[in-house]
């Protein structure tokens, strides 16, 4: 959906240059596409660590990807990035020049993730989208760097997986502009959906919509209770169970070097043994780099999991009335206001006693009522 949505993003813009009377009529136009290398759905906000994470310039395969990419010639600017959706957002905000020499001496005006294909809703597929995720990180970003940026997460709903046509695609990304457009031009918000500053705007479009007029509203994340349905199912050729390990031997702790040993080993280099010990200890230190398992110890074939979520499996998940789930299923378009922190149990602390300076709440009542901080 994204070249559709980027192509009736630009019409939109340029459109509204030219009926304002803009002396340019759009021709200052500049939108910024950076988007995952590869596919990153499910990963939340998670951040791709390591060394090479390779950014570049993309350009597309298809035909009429290539005439929409020429029709709107430099005011679009396409750039992959081989990490998460998370990454893409943070490497985007903070190296954005770099990026993106076009944009020197602007300032971004909206930031829009997605849109992503099927629906992000209730706080379990909303913590586990990458949609979101980065739309949460460059949220983070906006706050320490602007004043005042609209930042937004758009998905279009799917009622069956994997089928639309092209009319749906167009009116969801018509109304998703015209979506958009409405809540920056009001950005920030505060209304009975939202009594502080928002954040992010989830913004959820059910894909079959009649038309780009159809009602949206205001709605809360379907927080109820229960996660999604299994994610995974055990490939037909792994083992249906895995044998314990009854024959591996007990962990033990690696023995310190004895005196004698350092105190030798001290001498053949010519250093102290202190020395000698720290290296020891430093040697010693377990890395973070992660060790991927081929198999069981024993040479025991692991088992094979298979990433299975079908769009059917949501039928199985209980709907609030009026929660932007329920609200996607029912034809509305919903618009969730997040903001980027966790937020505790109302009244969790208010059976603690607490030191009111400090805003501590103790487990339990300390022995001695001071507090000494080592």
């Amino acid at each position: 959906f994204l070249m559709e949505f980027v192509q009736k993003l630009f019409h939109d813009l340029r459109n509204s240059r030219t009926a304002s009377g803009s002396v340019d009529e759009g021709k200052d136009i500049l939108i910024c596409v950076v988007t995952p290398a590869t596919q990153q759905s499910w990963v939340g906000k998670g951040m791709t660590r390591g060394d090479g994470i390779v950014a570049q310039e993309w350009h597309p395969c298809l035909e009429a990807h290539k005439q929409a990419v020429h029709s709107m010639g430099s005011h679009v600017q396409w750039r992959t990035v081989a990490g998460s959706p998370a990454t893409t957002a943070h490497i985007a905000f903070e190296h954005f020049h770099t990026l993106f020499p076009a944009g020197k001496g602007r300032h971004l005006d909206m930031v829009i993730s997605g849109p992503n294909k099927g629906r992000n809703t209730g706080g379990s597929f909303s913590l586990a989208s990458g949609t979101l995720g980065a739309a949460l990180e460059a949220a983070m970003k906006a706050k320490s760097m602007y004043s005042h940026l609209p930042v937004f997460g758009v998905s279009f709903g799917l009622a069956v997986w994997d089928k639309w046509d092209a009319q749906q695609v167009a009116d969801a990304c018509a109304c998703a502009c015209r979506v958009l457009a409405t809540l920056a031009a009001k950005w920030p918000v505060s209304n009975c959906a939202a009594t502080a500053v928002v954040d992010v705007y989830s913004v959820n479009i059910p894909l079959s919509l009649s038309n780009p007029s159809d009602p949206c509203v205001y709605t809360a994340p379907a927080n109820v209770p229960v996660s999604y349905p299994s994610l995974y199912s055990l490939t037909p050729s792994s083992p249906s169970s895995l044998a314990s390990p009854t024959d591996l031997p007990p962990l033990s702790s690696p023995s310190p070097p004895s005196t004698s040993s350092v105190a030798k080993a001290a001498a053949a280099a010519a250093v102290s043994p202190e020395q000698v010990d720290q290296k020891c200890q430093e040697s010693a230190k377990v890395t973070d780099k992660p060790t991927k398992v081929t198999e069981m110890a024993g040479g025991e074939e692991g088992q094979e999991w298979t990433f299975t979520f079908k769009l059917v499996k949501l039928q199985s998940m209980v709907e609030t009335p009026g929660s932007d789930s329920w609200c996607v299923t029912n034809g509305y378009v919903a618009v969730s206001p997040y903001l980027c922190r966790f937020a505790h149990p109302s009244g969790a602390f208010e059976n603690c006693s607490s030191d009111t300076a400090s805003h501590i709440y103790p487990l339990w009542e300390p022995a001695v009522s001071a507090l000494t901080m080592f």
